[in-house]
Formats: C-alpha cells, sequence, structure tokens
C-alpha cells in the first residue's frame, strides 16, 4: 500500500539539497543516499565536474561497500604526480573512493590502467559519468569499468547498494540481440531501475537488447532548449527521450575541459541521474535510509512504501512534453500525439520544467494522471508489444534459443501478470 508522500515544493526540494560548504567533508551522519551505477569505459575523478562540497559517500556508505581505507584515495594536482602512489598500485575487482568525490569505483577490464580511461580516445565513460552527476550532483555514482557481456553485468545488477542502473552500450543490432546479463534478476526481482540506451540510428527500440525488454527503460534523445525538437538519430519507438547534446567532461585526467558531445550515450544516464534526484527526495521525505530493502522497495519508512515500478509509473506522468519553437536538422514534436515521437515524453533536470517535482507528486496515492488517455491506450499497446519480443526468463541466452538451440518462445510473461504498473 502507498501512502500519500508529504507535497515536496520547489523550496523544499532546494532546502534538503543544500549541504555545508566545506570542501570534500565527510560526515558521520546517516542521511538518505541514492547509488546509480554506470556500466563503462574508465572515469575521470579529477575533473572539477565531480567534485563536490561535501561527499555523499560517507563513513557508513563506505562500510556498505567493503572499502578498506587504504583504498580511500586522496587525489592530488595530476596524474602524473599521483602516478606512482596511487595509480600503479591500483588493480580489478576492488571497490576505490575518491575522496572530495561522489564517486566509488571498480574495474573489471582495466586496459592499461584500472579506473581512469586509457587515453584521450577512451573517455566515453568520463562523459557518461558527468551526465549522472549533471542529473544529480548528489548521487554517489559506483562506476564499473568494463566487463560487459562478462562479469561485470551479473555483478552490477545484482550488488545489494546498487539503486539505478543506467547503459550507454550495446551490440549492433538490426534484429533482436541478447538481453543485458542479469538486467532482469536486478529489475523484476531485486528492485532496482535500470535505463537502457537506444540506438543512435531510427531504429526500432524494442529490438535493442540494451533498450528493448519490457523492463528496461528505454531512452532516446531530443534537442533540448535548442528548440525542443526531437533528435531524428536516435531510436524510435521509446519510454522517453532527453537532452541529446550536453556539455560534459570528455577527457582522460584534465581537471576542467570540456566538449558538447551528442548521443544516446548521455541522454541515458541524464535521465538516470534525474531520476536518483526523484529516488533521493522520496527517500528523504520519508526518512528511508540506505538503499533497496530485501523485499525489493526503493522506499520503506514511515508507513510509505514505493517499488522501483512505482516511481516507473510516476515519472511516466512525470516527464513532459516539449514545446517545439524550432526545427532545424531535426523533427518538432508533434503536438498532436506527442507519443509517436518520444513515448511518455521527456524527462529533464531543468528546474522551471520540474521534472523532480511533478514525478514526486505522482507518488501520492491520490495523484491524478498529467498524460491524456490517447498516450495511456498508445503507451500500453507498446508495452505490450515490448512483452511479446521478451520473456521473463533471466538467463540472456535464452531469450533467443532454448536449450537444445531451438527458436525460443516469447510473451511468456504479459503485462497484466507482470510487476510493470500500467496506467
Amino acid at each position: 500500500m502507498i501512502r500519500k508522500l508529504l507535497p515536496l515544493t520547489a523550496a523544499a526540494l532546494m532546502v534538503t539539497s543544500l549541504v555545508p560548504a566545506v570542501a570534500g567533508a565527510q560526515t558521520d551522519e546517516i542521511d538518505s543516499r541514492v547509488v546509480v551505477a554506470p556500466m563503462d569505459s574508465g572515469i575521470n575523478p579529477y575533473h572539477d565536474a565531480f567534485q563536490v562540497e561535501e561527499s555523499s559517500v560517507t563513513p557508513d556508505v563506505l562500510a556498505e561497500f567493503g572499502v578498506l581505507p587504504e583504498n580511500v584515495i586522496t587525489l592530488g594536482e595530476s596524474f602524473e604526480a599521483d602516478k606512482a602512489r596511487v595509480w600503479d598500485r591500483l588493480t580489478t575487482d576492488v571497490d576505490y573512493h575518491f575522496t572530495g568525490t561522489n564517486i566509488i569505483a571498480r574495474s573489471f577490464s582495466p586496459g592499461s590502467r584500472p579506473i581512469l580511461p586509457d587515453n584521450e580516445g577512451d573517455t566515453h565513460g568520463v562523459g557518461v559519468a558527468g551526465s549522472v552527476a549533471r542529473g544529480n550532483p548528489e548521487a554517489i555514482i559506483y562506476f564499473i569499468e568494463g566487463g560487459f557481456l562478462d562479469e561485470g553485468e551479473p555483478y552490477t545488477f545484482t550488488h545489494p547498494s546498487v539503486d539505478i542502473v543506467t547503459m550507454s552500450y550495446g551490440l549492433p543490432a538490426a534484429a533482436l540481440t541478447l538481453a543485458r546479463d542479469g538486467a532482469y534478476e536486478g529489475v523484476v526481482e531485486l528492485g532496482k531501475l535500470s535505463f537502457g540506451a537506444s540506438t543512435n540510428d531510427p531504429q526500432a527500440a524494442p529490438l535493442d537488447g540494451t533498450a528493448g525488454p519490457w523492463y528496461e527503460i528505454a531512452i532516446a534523445g531530443y534537442a533540448e532548449g535548442s528548440g525542443e525538437a526531437r533528435t531524428t538519430t536516435s531510436g524510435n519507438l521509446v519510454d522517453f527521450v532527453a537532452d541529446f547534446t550536453q556539455d560534459l567532461p570528455y577527457c582522460a585526467t584534465c581537471t576542467t575541459e570540456t566538449r558538447s558531445v551528442s548521443g544516446t550515450s548521455f541522454a541515458t544516464p541524464y535521465s538516470a541521474g534525474v531520476m536518483s534526484k526523484v529516488v533521493l527526495e522520496a527517500r528523504r521525505a520519508a526518512g528511508h535510509l540506505g538503499g533497496i530493502t530485501p523485499d525489493g522497495l526503493m522506499v520503506d519508512a514511515d508507513g510509505v512504501q514505493l517499488s522501483n515500478w512505482d516511481f516507473r509509473r510516476a515519472l511516466e506522468e512525470g516527464s513532459i512534453i516539449p514545446v517545439s519553437t524550432t526545427v532545424g536538422t531535426n523533427l518538432p514534436v508533434n503536438p498532436v500525439a506527442p507519443y509517436l515521437q518520444i513515448g511518455w515524453g521527456a524527462i529533464t533536470g531543468d528546474p522551471e520544467l520540474d521534472v523532480v517535482g511533478r514525478t514526486l507528486a505522482q507518488l501520492d496515492a491520490d495523484a491524478k494522471p498529467l498524460k491524456s488517455a490517447d498516450t495511456c491506450a498508445y503507451m500500453t499497446a507498446y508495452m505490450g508489444s515490448r512483452f511479446l519480443l521478451w520473456d521473463a526468463n533471466p538467463d540472456p541466452a535464452s531469450q533467443l534459443f532454448g536449450a537444445d538451440g531451438a527458436s525460443g518462445s516469447f510473451g511468456q510473461t504479459n503485462i497484466v501478470d507482470s510487476p510493470y504498473r500500467a496506467c
């Protein structure tokens, strides 16, 4: 049963986000927290985009993750100065926290060096992590380097401290491809949220192994702040759209440089970051400490019980319908049937558009839907088609093939019998 949450006004959200101005400080006070896990190439903890006044990684969080004192690292002024002291001793399969940031990082596939990008051509993960931080500067970023389609995926999806997973990679696909290993278990059985990037082409997202399965939240792109037009070079038939082009950290060890980069690779972690803000504020309002409960609830405190499916349903209503003002090279959003282009709508952290506040308000049991009946009907049919394509088997190898190598059967789970909350 969902109990009403206290109304969270824009002013209240601003107050709960204030932190003491002590650079890099940690506090022993137990507070609500949220953990977003991007899986990608390396991260750059030197960059200003990841520096915070007070870290969300408290001693309590370090104990929860099992980060040893010797693996809590204070960086110097540069990689060159730190190389022998820090980077030459880092190994794989170990969690490291960098003081003054919200980063905990683990490497499965280190390349030439763990955690950091190998070189300036390996900075995709830096941008991805920067997008999460842009969506929610207070989110703990549990960065997983490498291990894609291998041990990294099931590790991340089943980690008890991870609330939200975001993926900006996948196999090139013109047809149905394998789902991410462990994603079904993480979302359906353990209660996490998972955001998957659609392709950077017009391919239908339900056919994609990252964005396609019904338990994934599929993200495409739109031109936020520059006409609000739909970006045509990103997947179609998605759940939401988000900012396609962002100014982000995109360097291996620099501290201030940024770069304008485009792609669902960045729209997706930005969406995950914004959703993490919703989860964090809901936890604060209810007094929920820690992460997902053993029963798979995102929030369980003071009589308030909210699952990942409650948050997804709230975001469906809380996302906005962009109003196109210019066309440019993209498509203006259809005002009559916007769901044909942008699914439920756009996710943004822009405080003036207040997606966070709108979504929080939808967690109230008495909240009224904000989207049209046509949107509900279309998106319900769309979700039903994804159930027909992807069954509920957590073993990705059997998504396509049965044990004997024969074609597997889809549609074993339907939208009515699933945990997904239809409108």
